[in-house]
């Protein structure tokens, strides 16, 4: 259900793939390939993985299909915006059908990340189904490509997140750009939303940002999708 046609099965055949096609490579294959051989993936298996995302994007879109017509039938609920309400569809299937949530104990002060479980996906696609900021947002680019979606990773201070970028989408129904907020729960918000959330700014971010040389919330290259999977 997605066009990547790239499938890389380690991290040396990852990195050979030129910059210029990454965009080819399944960001939840470079995720899981990126996680293999660290603490919590004695069993990793990838392609089961994959397997079950593309399971769960299937319901999602059999779903999303099935009640399209509550959005059209009152598209004035969902901000007039049928991107807003496909991804509350995508958010239900994966809370309701598939458990899928925020790892709470990770929220305290002082969590222990050294299992690779809450960092990378196979936490959210395990037995566990649960995540935190790096793995969630990368979740939901992942299904949501496999959808068709214009979906991306951006990110603010301490924090990272998926959006919807889609302005410029062949599509007119598509065309709209928001930041996607997932840990069981979805919530939308603007850019101005990260001014304060999860740390508030400083003076000098928000002026470098109000410049246009801010290097927090620009939607991630596809490069720089792999080099967050690399970085955890």
């Amino acid at each position: 259900m997605h066009d990547s046609d790239l499938t890389p099965t380690t991290l040396g055949e990852l990195l050979s793939v030129p910059l210029h096609e990454i965009a080819n490579v399944d960001i939840a294959r470079a995720n899981l390939i990126c996680a293999s051989g660290l603490p919590g993936t004695e069993d990793l298996e990838i392609e089961q993985h994959i397997r079950r995302l593309d399971i769960w994007a299937e319901r999602i879109a059999a779903k999303t299909t099935q009640f399209l017509p509550v959005f059209h039938n009152n598209p004035a609920t969902f901000d007039n915006s049928e991107p807003r309400w496909r991804l509350l569809a995508l958010a239900r299937v994966l809370a309701d059908e598939y458990a899928v949530g925020y790892h709470m104990e990770r929220i305290h002060s002082h969590p222990d990340w050294s299992d690779s479980k809450d960092l990378f996906i196979h936490g959210i696609t395990g037995q566990r189904r649960t995540g935190t900021c790096p793995s969630l947002p990368v979740l939901v680019v992942g299904l949501g490509r496999r959808l068709g979606y214009p979906i991306c990773l951006s990110h603010t201070v301490g924090h990272v997140f998926s959006r919807w970028d889609g302005n410029d989408h062949e599509n007119p129904a598509w065309r709209d750009r928001f930041n996607i907020e997932f840990s069981g729960d979805v919530s939308f918000h603007d850019d101005n939303h990260y001014y304060e959330f999860p740390v508030e700014w400083t003076e000098q971010d928000r002026k470098a940002h109000q410049a246009g040389s801010s290097e927090y919330l620009r939607s991630f290259t596809p490069s720089q999708e792999l080099a967050h999977s690399l970085f955890q």
